[in-house]
């Protein structure tokens, strides 16, 4: 988020400390990302250490699905590891309503501006096989929600669009996000039909289902000035089948995993798999469903955000352009 959260900072960077076990010489937040539950801070130390620190909103009944997906990302080749709490071993720390995350800090650029060199394809591909060859336990199995094609997002999108939902925003974006929303109606409820005709016609039986990420498009990848490019933000893993990670390879959401030749690229350093083409139209197609309930969520359900207002605005209004993610869910 561009806007910084009302906590108490002093009190983070005692909580900080205790836990694990620094002094903390400045905690600067830092305006970046889309996520409304995730803000970033940079955290500098009197032994001339620096961390990159993410407050995180979870609900107390996530608890364990967080804990559980930040022990698998330490498994996944690229990822960068959060520091253990001294106080308990954990990968995080509980402060208030959030979740603390510490992680080295890592210089570098999200990849929405990156054009990846062969190379850079290679250890693409093998972060996204090492994450979906992962052997789990059956105890974290059924910690990890399991992908089952359910209609939520399907019909919170079609009652945005009835004005079914109450809308509590009255400012001017508000305003903009109706008339998108009016100009776009029967697009966006083609797209809900869609993603409804794909979840009855997916065949689930003959899909494999893998530990996935959920989220990984170019802007969840840091690209330092090396080159390496490290996977991010494990918020949203699941046992689904693995075109619901493979829809952002060529899927226009736009950076380093777009591009005339990315499928082909990605194939070559991902290996040998039968991609299911109906899966992989109703993953991009329920994707899409999805940030529409995200951004009315956003936009039209409070005024809070500040900054972060417009910039949600004008992510929504691009998802419709030519090369677009609509775009390119109706060409798959």
């Amino acid at each position: 988020m561009l806007t910084e959260p009302k906590i108490r900072k002093q009190s983070l960077i005692a909580a900080i400390e205790t836990a694990f076990g620094l002094s903390v010489r400045s905690l600067d937040f830092l305006p970046i990302g889309a996520d409304v539950h995730s803000f970033s801070y940079d955290c500098h130390t009197n032994d001339h250490r620096r961390f990159y620190l993410k407050l995180r909103l979870v609900d107390d009944a996530d608890s364990d699905l967080f804990s559980a997906s930040l022990d698998i990302a330490r498994q996944v080749e690229g990822a960068i590891h959060p520091v253990t709490n001294k106080l308990n071993d954990l990968n995080w720390l509980q402060f208030g309503s959030y979740k603390v995350i510490l992680f080295p800090f890592v210089t570098g650029v999200a990849g929405w501006d990156i054009t990846l060199t062969p190379p850079q394809w290679q250890q693409v591909g093998r972060t996204f096989r090492s994450l979906h060859n992962l052997v789990m336990p059956d105890p974290l199995k059924l910690i990890l929600p399991r992908e089952d094609f359910s209609d939520k997002w399907r019909v919170m999108a079609s009652k945005y669009l009835k004005s079914e939902l109450s809308v509590l925003a009255e400012d001017r974006y508000a305003d903009e996000m109706n008339k998108l929303l009016a100009a776009k109606r029967s697009v966006i409820s083609d797209i809900i039909d869609k993603a409804q005709e794909l979840s009855e016609i997916v065949p689930q039986d003959q899909l494999e289902f893998v530990c996935c990420h959920g989220d990984l498009h170019s802007g969840n990848f840091l690209v330092t000035e090396t080159g390496t490019a490290h996977p991010a933000d494990w918020d949203n893993l699941s046992i689904a089948p693995r075109e619901k990670d493979l829809m952002f390879i060529g899927g226009g959401v736009g950076g380093m995993l777009d591009g005339p030749n990315a499928t082909e690229l990605f194939r070559r350093s991902y290996g040998t798999y039968q991609v299911s083409v109906q899966a992989l139209r109703y993953f991009r197609f329920e994707r899409i469903v999805e940030d529409v309930v995200a951004y009315c969520e956003q936009l039209l359900g409070s005024e809070e955000g500040g900054v972060d207002r417009a910039g949600s605005l004008e992510q929504f209004s691009r998802q419709f352009g030519k090369g677009s993610v609509v775009d390119m869910a109706y060409k798959t």
